[in-house]
């Protein structure tokens, strides 16, 4: 939900030279690049915008990967996003002060690193009077959180015709 597409550029780096790659933020447009077919990957809620668009536009798509997402989300899922959401529009002091608050979640312990250190802070802007506040707006979030709660996938699965790769994270969030 509050992702950005900095989180895509591990992947961007083990596939480098092999082929075309384009990372949005959920303003991308295939007619935009002038891409009339396209492997489709999302995470989480894109994982869903990629099933949307599947069932929809089925042939403008390849294949299709979803990680960790393109199911109805249960309700435990929304339990463990909280704290993500929590923290949007709360005003951290710094900086170093957020990537260190972030550092100590139990989710990261042993597995911080220069990609999860770049991807944190584009996600965050200045603040007066020297903090920093995420950019992503409170209200969009939970508005899409509300979404997610009242919308289906599971009906659009039957409509999906492109060879379809289902990652899952084992270990959870």
């Amino acid at each position: 939900l509050t992702a950005n597409h900095t989180c895509w550029y591990p992947l961007a780096e083990a596939l480098a030279g092999t082929c075309r790659l384009i990372a949005y933020d959920l303003r991308g447009l295939l007619d935009h690049f002038g891409v009339e077919r396209a492997i489709i990957m999302g995470h989480s809620l894109g994982a869903g915008l990629g099933v949307w668009f599947a069932a929809h536009h089925g042939e403008r798509v390849a294949r299709l990967i979803l990680i960790d997402g393109g199911l109805d989300v249960r309700a435990e899922v929304f339990d463990s996003i909280a704290p993500a959401v929590s923290r949007l529009g709360i005003e951290f002091p710094s900086l170093e002060g957020f990537l260190a608050v972030l550092q100590t979640l139990p989710m990261f312990a042993g597995r911080w690193n220069a990609h999860l250190e770049r991807y944190f802070t584009y996600d965050v802007e200045p603040a007066p009077p020297g903090g920093v506040v995420s950019k992503v707006p409170r209200p969009a979030i939970e508005e899409e959180v509300a979404n997610m709660q009242r919308t289906r996938l599971w009906p659009l699965h039957h409509r999906i015709v492109a060879p379809t790769l289902l990652l899952r994270a084992p270990g959870g969030l």
